[in-house]
C-alpha cells in the first residue's frame, strides 16, 4: 500500500505492507487571513487580557526576540515586520534576535535571510547559540528525573 505524507517541503510516498492499519490525518484547510501583516499588528497592539507590547516598552529598554532556526517552518517574515515596527516606533530601543538552535548547527547568513528576510537579517544584530561552544553554557542544576 503506498501511502503519501508530507515531508520537509513536499511528499514522501512511503511503501507499507498491505495488513497495515493506516490512517493519514490531514490538516482542515482554512482560508487565511485578507492582510496577516495587519492581523498581527493589531493583535500586538490590542491583546486580550493584558497591556499591550508597546506599554511594556520604553525609551533605552533593551528588547530580544526568540527565533527560530531554519528545522521550523515559522513565518517570520510576516510575524516580525509588525512587531519590529511597533517596537521600533518607541524609539532608541536596542533590539536582538536570538536564534534559537538547541543542539543544531549555527543557521548561516542565507538561511537567517530565508528565516527572517534579507531586511531584517541584515539590520538587527542576531545572536545564534552555539551547542559545542561549552564555554558559553554552563550547569545549573539537575532535575530529579
Amino acid at each position: 500500500m503506498l501511502v503519501s505524507i508530507a515531508y520537509s517541503k513536499g511528499r514522501l510516498e512511503v511503501d507499507l505492507p498491505e495488513e497495515a492499519k493506516v490512517r493519514v490525518v490531514e490538516p482542515r484547510y482554512v482560508e487565511g487571513l485578507e492582510d496577516e501583516q495587519t492581523a498581527i499588528h493589531d493583535a500586538v497592539l490590542n491583546p486580550i487580557g493584558c497591556e499591550s507590547l508597546a506599554g511594556k516598552i520604553s525609551t533605552g529598554d533593551r528588547v530580544g526576540i526568540i527565533f527560530s532556526d531554519i528545522s521550523r517552518p515559522t513565518p517570520y517574515q510576516v510575524i516580525l515586520p509588525p512587531v519590529l515596527g511597533i517596537i521600533e516606533s518607541i524609539g532608541d530601543v536596542e533590539i536582538v534576535l536570538f536564534n534559537a538552535t538547541g543542539t543544531h548547527r549555527k543557521n548561516t547568513q542565507k538561511e537567517l535571510e530565508t528565516i527572517l528576510g534579507p531586511d531584517i537579517a541584515g539590520k538587527y544584530r542576531i545572536v545564534q547559540n552555539d551547542c559545542e561552544d561549552t564555554a558559553s553554557h554552563r550547569v545549573i542544576g539537575t532535575t530529579s528525573t
